[in-house]
């Protein structure tokens, strides 16, 4: 199915994106769990029959980051509830007042520049002592959002980063942008498409 590739953190590559996320969750198969997503590539994947199977309906299931409540954009909160329609779980708002339970899992990916959720390199919010903190700087964000921080992430059980079909420059984008990865003081795991782990944009052997 897949295999481990690296030793320093943890790194995944895999045929299937679809056998790589029921590894991690099916664990929480019709059990109480605390899940976390992003808005983002990979949420296709549980519109699959392998990730529906999967009974979600003592999950309670938490945003990664999203707009402050009174703007409108694209919610991640709207793209997940779309993404999980026809499920059983809860899924929560991303509110400036809430607490975070323990996450059990949580899903990010990670983008072109290395950041994850809407943590973004040498930001500001990087050595918040806050588990979710705001970013409102318009050279980062449209318009001001919530974003888990480095803290939470730190006590987050099993977390997931995936480097999405497509991002061809592996090198570069294999793991989180060292400004935030030096703040993730326990292993994070990488899950890669087998087709792009190469150092040939052009092979896809």
């Amino acid at each position: 199915m897949f295999e481990n590739i690296r030793t320093e953190h943890i790194y995944y590559v895999t045929k299937d994106f679809y056998y790589a996320f029921r590894f991690f969750l099916v664990k929480y198969d019709g059990k109480p769990a605390n899940i976390m997503l992003c808005n983002g590539y990979y949420l296709r994947y549980f519109r699959h029959e392998i990730l529906r199977s999967i009974d979600k309906s003592l999950w309670n299931v938490y945003v990664s980051d999203d707009y402050m409540p009174g703007y409108i954009g694209a919610f991640s909160y709207d793209y997940i509830n779309y993404a999980l329609r026809g499920e059983r779980h809860t899924l929560h708002h991303f509110l400036p007042d809430m607490k975070l339970p323990l996450i059990h899992v949580a899903i990010l990916n990670v983008e072109d520049d290395g950041h994850i959720a809407s943590l973004y390199p040498y930001h500001r919010i990087l050595d918040s002592d806050k588990e979710f903190d705001i970013v409102d700087e318009f050279d980062y964000v449209a318009a001001p959002r919530l974003t888990v921080t480095p803290k939470k992430l730190n006590e987050i059980k099993e977390l997931l980063l995936l480097v999405r079909p497509g991002m061809y420059k592996i090198e570069a984008a294999n793991k989180v942008h060292p400004s935030i990865l030096d703040r993730l003081h326990k292993p994070a795991i990488f899950i890669y498409p087998a087709h792009h782990y190469c150092n040939n944009p052009n092979d896809e052997g």
